[in-house]
């Protein structure tokens, strides 16, 4: 056991040692810059990791590692053909500046690529990440001379599935994003909090114990990032619940089915079927105990941790 601690403990220490100088290698001092994976979401969250970062733990480092999975199976896909990765521009004007996980380029048009590792695929990119490629099709226009097309590439590498999501340009939500960068270095140069907004990961942000909107309950500051995905979330339980409920019925109609041909057995391609008999089954009744030795049941009563959960109907 003591052997397990040791190797634990280096594992921790070594991984997050070696995650802070990758990222210091490839995108520099993320303090020094506005990146245009900053403005995409909560804003007051992105000025506090520049002016008061904070240790990241070993949970989010393999996170971001899940990330690079996502970049590398790109890269294995697209193997033989001029993919270039991590290309940098930037708009100093606005201390703006942004590392593209690929481009691909021909003599016609260069196409950007940013990969995205998720939990479930969703329906549609979120704003952020089409935020965020408003910005890198931007930025790459001030480089290069030729038509500019760009893909969110995101894969659950749980389950192996993936999805492309075409990204056009758009004026307005470019607007929208250049305006949310005035924002942010506004707010660094003078040193003033920006405004916080709920996002997905507002759970696992840092700075959630000084933020005023955790804990808030004003369900109007829920974005519509996240009321899509609520809504998907519900859509999709009370759907398995219907099928549960059918799969009850057909399951009591076979059962029936069985017992009367007096199989007790059933193998098919697929698994097995196998018929148990009614029976009673002893519980202990806690309450009633409790009524008449309440200080035993005391006695031997314990506490224990429930995790919360998410409750749906």
């Amino acid at each position: 056991m003591e052997r397990v601690i040791k190797i634990n403990a280096w594992f921790e220490e070594n991984l997050a040692k070696v995650m802070a100088e990758d990222t210091t290698s490839s995108l520099g001092d993320r303090s020094k810059y506005i990146g245009a994976s900053d403005i995409g979401g909560c804003l007051r969250a992105s000025y506090l990791n520049k002016i008061e970062p904070k240790e990241i733990d070993t949970k989010q480092n393999l996170v971001f590692l899940r990330g690079h999975l996502a970049e590398g199976i790109l890269k294995k896909a697209f193997s033989g053909l001029n993919l270039q990765p991590q290309v940098e521009v930037e708009y100093e004007p606005l201390s703006l500046k942004a590392h593209i996980d690929y481009v691909l380029e021909s003599p016609k048009e260069a196409i950007i690529f940013e990969c995205k590792s998720v939990n479930g695929l969703p329906e549609n990119p979120y704003e952020s990440w089409i935020l965020q490629v408003q910005l890198q099709m931007w930025l790459l226009a001030q480089k290069i001379n030729k038509p500019i097309s760009a893909f969110v590439f995101c894969i659950d590498v749980n389950n192996g599935e993936y999805r492309f999501f075409e990204i056009k340009e758009n004026k307005a939500l470019l607007k929208l994003a250049l305006d949310r960068v005035q924002e942010l270095k506004g707010a660094l140069e003078n040193k003033v909090e920006p405004h916080p907004t709920l996002q997905g990961y507002c759970g696992k942000c840092p700075h959630k114990n000084t933020c005023p909107l955790v804990n808030s309950g004003d369900t109007s500051l829920v974005g519509n990032e996240l009321m899509l995905r609520a809504e998907k979330l519900v859509a999709q339980v009370k759907s398995l619940k219907e099928q549960e409920k059918a799969l009850d019925g057909e399951k009591e109609e076979l059962k029936n089915a069985l017992e009367t041909l007096g199989v007790k057995k059933l193998s098919v391609e697929s698994g097995n079927l196998l018929v148990t008999a009614e029976s009673t089954r002893k519980s202990f009744d806690s309450k009633s105990f409790g009524n008449d030795y309440p200080e035993l049941l005391e006695k031997y009563q314990k506490e224990s941790v429930v995790k919360g959960s998410l409750k749906i109907s």
